[in-house]
């Protein structure tokens, strides 16, 4: 039997697009620089693929060639990928 119904108020917030990207990058922390790279990018997000485990709730700085460095917040953690928000705005 299939059930086809709709939990009112309880929808889902669609987050943006993501793009996947492959950029060499550098992660700030504690002052110490990581290669990483960069997986995917949305407006608000990242992924990146690093040598050195993050940990939640760690502030970094995301650099890229030919920009300057975008604060962000690790928010999850999978052995050496992460993911995070951009906490300074960013233009895709």
């Amino acid at each position: 039997m299939k059930f086809e119904g709709k939990i009112e108020g309880r929808e889902i917030a669609r987050r943006p697009t993501r793009i996947d990207v492959y950029y060499d990058a550098l992660i700030e922390l504690g002052g110490a620089d990581i290669a990483a790279q960069i997986l995917n990018l949305s407006a608000h997000g990242f992924r990146v693929r690093t040598y050195v485990a993050l940990k939640e709730g760690d502030d970094i700085y995301l650099t890229v060639p030919k920009y300057p460095p975008v604060r962000a917040e690790v928010r999850w953690t999978d052995g050496f990928e992460a993911g995070g928000v951009l906490l300074d705005a960013v233009a895709l």
